[in-house]
């Protein structure tokens, strides 16, 4: 089955890759008109645009210079590494296997579905 599938994707795909590069849509074909798209002034001046508020977007107010997400100070990786030690001992880890799912929430990968409990009925008198 997964061997159709794939085989059904890839036949879509070079379609539509031919009818892009081969069949003509005015006077160029889908490529040509992309690339026609793609160098003109206004998408420079786009492209341009977005570099610039990306850019302002990722420097930190501290003398402006740009900073990548991804590396920690000495400080912040301190302090982070004390908060995982903390919620870890309090058994609180924001999704830990002691916290039981909301009602309507699926439980987690390894958890039993805990079954709603009945409501007991009366006993009929004899």
């Amino acid at each position: 089955m997964r061997l159709i599938r794939l085989l059904v994707t890839l036949a879509i795909l070079g379609g539509v890759a031919y009818v892009a590069v081969a069949v003509p849509l005015g006077s160029k074909t889908l490529w040509g008109h992309i690339r026609a798209i793609a160098g003109s002034r206004e998408s420079k001046e786009l492209v341009d645009g977005v570099k610039k508020k990306a850019q302002e977007v990722v420097r930190k107010d501290d003398g402006g210079q740009a900073r990548s997400q991804d590396r920690l100070t000495a400080e912040e990786r301190r302090l982070l590494k004390k908060l995982i030690k903390e919620k870890l001992s309090a058994g609180t880890g924001g999704g830990d296997a002691g916290e039981k799912p909301e009602k309507g929430e699926k439980p987690e990968k390894g958890e039993k579905p805990k079954k709603p409990k009945k409501p007991k009925k009366p006993k009929k008198p004899d």
